[in-house]
């Protein structure tokens, strides 16, 4: 999948020109900082992929679903953009519920679940990634920083998916047409978040798009039939409720 995945996400990309491009005069702070967002990605990107292969969907993609709070605290620090006790209790929240859900209880005691320490990795590149991208856009305008950070992004997944070698594979069982409708799905979204973070505050809209995990956890739950423990359960609603607070 990743083979195909990375050339297409580029095209699909660029395929959306004609109608977003705006004239811009490429600074070159800005370029280096959509580089840097596309770079951060592709490495968070790599670190959830080898998450989602030791663990189930439904947990994975809840605890990486708090990026948010490394964005938003970055917001806070470097950018100065304000929190209110309303949403410093969302963040907590989220905290304490990535904390809940990274724990399986077995032979008597808790233990770290297998992709725990592997999403942290994850949340950190994806938190400083979506900060970056922030920093691009007074220059490059949202959908020309978007293009050249998934250009950057698919540098970073191009040498993984030519030593992983599933291009054929992808082929030989028809999956090509499944793959292009999976990354305009994800283009779709990227756009979108791209656009609303261009036009409102980073705490609020980088939060909004966490909530992803949403779909993945009915989607695990009916196709997948994945099963969670009362806590981990218990983690995740923590976690959604926390982003849904950071959002309102």
């Amino acid at each position: 999948m990743l083979f195909w995945s990375v050339p297409l996400n580029i095209i699909i990309t660029a395929a959306f020109f004609p109608f977003f491009w705006e004239p811009i005069s490429f600074p070159t702070n800005s370029i280096i900082f959509a580089v840097v967002t596309g770079i951060l990605n592709g490495l968070g990107l790599l670190f959830f992929l080898s998450a989602l292969s030791k663990d189930k969907l439904s947990l994975v993609s809840s605890i990486g679903s708090a990026y948010p709070v490394i964005t938003i605290i970055l917001g806070i620090i470097i950018l100065r953009e304000t929190l209110s006790t309303f949403e410093a209790i969302g963040i907590f929240l989220v905290m304490f519920g990535v904390i809940a859900a990274g724990f399986v209880y077995a032979a008597k005691k808790f233990q770290l679940t297998s992709s725990l320490t592997i999403l942290l990795f994850s949340q950190l590149l994806w938190g400083f990634g979506f900060f970056f991208y922030k920093l691009s856009l007074p220059g490059l305008g949202w959908y020309a920083s978007t293009l050249v950070s998934t250009t950057a992004l698919a540098a970073v997944m191009a040498p993984y998916a030519y030593i992983k070698g599933d291009g054929r594979a992808a082929l030989k069982n028809n999956l090509l047409l499944p793959i292009a409708f999976s990354i305009l799905l994800a283009v779709g979204g990227t756009l979108v978040y791209a656009y609303g973070i261009s036009i409102e505050r980073t705490a609020i809209v980088t939060p909004i798009s966490a909530m992803f995990p949403l779909v993945a956890i009915v989607l695990g739950f009916i196709f997948l039939k994945e099963r969670l423990q009362i806590h981990q359960y218990a983690g995740i609603t923590a976690v959604l409720i926390g982003i849904i607070i950071l959002s309102v």
